[in-house]
């Protein structure tokens, strides 16, 4: 019974973890479409600035540190924010 038990525990956790990064991801989406899209394209794939499709929330807080026509997004993005938003940029197909 234990083992089923922990079984079904696991699944749950499991299924919520993909839930939730989805989840993620649509949040990502709408923050993208609102603070992204107009330099680098409605599907990332590039326009005044590059394409960024498949990057993460690591290379999405990086380029808001580190380059400079994205400076002014510093006060904006949260961490929250560019998690959801490497979620959402990762889930693209490159």
């Amino acid at each position: 019974m234990k083992k089923i038990f922990s079984f079904v525990a696991i699944a749950a956790v499991l299924g919520f973890a993909g839930f939730a990064s989805q989840a993620n991801a649509a949040d990502g989406k709408a923050l993208f479409q609102t603070n992204c899209a107009a330099c680098h394209g409605a599907n990332a794939t590039g326009g005044v600035g590059p394409n960024i499709q498949g990057k993460d929330a690591e290379d999405v807080t990086e380029a808001i540190n580190k380059v400079p026509m994205m400076a002014g997004l510093k006060g904006t993005i949260t961490k929250a924010d560019a998690k959801a938003i490497g979620d959402y940029l990762k889930s693209l197909k490159k």
